[in-house]
C-alpha cells in the first residue's frame, strides 16, 4: 500500500493518501487548541495569556489554550 504520493500526481502540493486498490483515505486530526493557535497567529501579542474563542450562536466555549486551561476556565462554558 502506497501511503503517502506527495507531489507526483498532477503537480498536487497535498498529499495523497492511497488505500488498497488505489482508493482514497480520510484522516482525522485532532489539533489542540485549534482555534486559539489561529488567533495567536494573528495576534501574537496573545501568546503566553489566558485566550478563549466563542461560538456564534450562544456564546459558549469552544476552544481554551493550555493558560485559560490552567487557570480553571471550562469547555463549553457561556460567558453572556
Amino acid at each position: 500500500m502506497d501511503v503517502m504520493n506527495t507531489f507526483q500526481k498532477a503537480g498536487n502540493p497535498v498529499p495523497i493518501l492511497e488505500g488498497e486498490g488505489g482508493r482514497g483515505m480520510y484522516a482525522i486530526v485532532d489539533c489542540n487548541s485549534f482555534y486559539c493557535s489561529c488567533e495567536r497567529l494573528f495576534m501574537p501579542h496573545l501568546d503566553h495569556k489566558p485566550v478563549v474563542v466563542l461560538s456564534n450562536n450562544d456564546g459558549c466555549i469552544i476552544s481554551r489554550s493550555d493558560e485559560a486551561k490552567t487557570i480553571g476556565v471550562g469547555m463549553a462554558g457561556h460567558i453572556f
